[in-house]
């Protein structure tokens, strides 16, 4: 989100400011207990609800830092926008502190990661409706022959970025719900950067200037390294299309050779 360090003085402008920031504070506490709920649907063996609150978490705690990072100088001349939660951040690190939170054995990180980042597009659309309420992540004007009327017409003057993202992500969750849930983690990492770079044409530069680190290049990362997770969460052996694990064992088959049993000769009565 792009942030607003300063407001001008006056009743009317503290009055805004502080709309704007409930709204914000709503929007979040909502992508919060969404992505919760998503996560804990999925039950995730192994992982508390605890573990998943962490994550989410660390999430935005990330957003606000990565804010920060790729503003450094604006910040260095105010340092208490670090202690506003709703002063700004930066949606693309929220996977970032939901995978440095993931526990540290691979069964029980797989699982997190599993039930976690496929809840992150539909909490972040909610988000996104936060910088709706709020006025903020503006878009650049209407540039399109013939799009100024249509932009006129709908009351806006500039592309309204935010609602194009939140529409992006609400298909991305619509889409990953049908794909497998092995590969789920990895899809969701791959839309949450395509959805960015779908839109990031239409985004005016922030307030604040250029950001030290182009938007893009990190949803560019971010799609690279979804497609590297979902291609090794899904390699050449079977999975289970319910929980993206392996398959349960086929019996008797499996259960004979893990029993170390031998198969019955033909024609022998079976037990």
């Amino acid at each position: 989100m792009d942030p607003r360090l300063t407001l001008a003085a006056g009743p009317l402008a503290a009055a805004a400011a502080f709309c704007a920031a409930a709204a914000q504070l709503v929007a979040l506490a909502a992508a919060f207990a969404a992505a919760l709920a998503l996560a804990r649907r999925a039950r995730p063996e192994g992982v508390s609800d605890a573990r998943l609150a962490l994550g989410l978490a660390a999430g935005a705690a990330c957003a606000h830092l990565g804010w920060a990072v790729l503003h450094a100088p604006a910040v260095a001349r105010a340092p208490a926008a670090l202690l506003d939660p709703t002063a700004g951040f930066c949606a693309l690190f929220v996977p970032l502190g939901v995978l440095l939170a993931a526990p540290a054995a691979r069964a029980r990180r797989a699982a997190y990661l599993r039930a976690l980042v496929p809840a992150l597009p539909l909490a972040l659309a909610a988000a996104r409706l936060g910088c709706v309420a709020a006025g903020c992540c503006a878009g650049v004007a209407w540039g399109v022959p013939g799009s100024e009327s249509a932009g006129a017409t709908l009351g806006l003057a500039r592309h309204p970025v935010a609602l194009y993202e939140a529409a992006g992500l609400v298909a991305l969750h619509a889409l990953l719900r049908r794909a497998p849930a092995g590969a789920r983690a990895g899809l969701a990492l791959v839309g949450l950067g395509g959805v960015r770079l779908a839109v990031e044409p239409f985004r005016a530069p922030p307030p604040l200037g250029a950001p030290l680190v182009a938007p893009g290049w990190l949803a560019a990362a971010w799609l690279a390294a979804g497609a590297a997770l979902a291609t090794r969460a899904t390699p050449g052996a079977r999975r289970c299309p319910r929980t993206g694990g392996p398959p349960p064992p086929r019996w008797p088959t499996d259960t004979l050779r893990r029993r170390g049993d031998r198969w019955p000769t033909r024609g022998a009565p079976r037990s």
